[in-house]
């Protein structure tokens, strides 16, 4: 249900019905907590975003990218920055999306020392050339 009202646009339905699945006792999965990630994001929520994000066990790296895209789409792009930081820290592996976005973010503070370092990881990760990487370093 959550996903479906998403889908539709129904954002604030899909929050209540996470808010429900919690208050009645059931332990969402990874799907319904990214779903409901996208739907706080979408809206511009994004301290509730992060606030559930922090309540997630283990997010993995879709929930890590939901929240890095959302934060460069809603002009956060320094907590961006700081997000992809903490993703490195906590061992993730980046991947075409995560780097898109925060090349993005990069290119619109014209930080282009750390550009050069995350350009490097790209390279070194094989995503150099993928399009969407390849556009955001364009940009930068």
């Amino acid at each position: 249900m959550i996903s479906g009202y998403v889908q539709v646009g129904l954002l604030e339905q899909a929050m209540e019905v996470f808010e429900e699945m919690r208050t009645g006792g059931h332990m969402p999965n990874q799907v319904a907590f990214v779903t409901t990630l996208n739907a706080c994001v979408r809206l511009g929520r994004l301290d509730d975003a992060c606030q559930l994000f922090s309540q997630m066990a283990n997010p993995k790296i879709v929930a890590w990218n939901v929240l890095i895209s959302g934060h460069v789409n809603g002009g956060h792009e320094r907590e961006a920055i700081g997000l992809f930081q903490s993703l490195i820290k906590a061992d993730f592996k980046p991947t075409r999306s995560t780097l898109g976005s925060v090349l993005s973010a990069i290119a619109y503070l014209a930080n282009y020392e750390y550009g050069f370092q995350v350009h490097g990881l790209a390279v070194k990760l094989g995503l150099d050339s993928n399009v969407y990487v390849g556009s955001s370093l364009i940009s930068m």
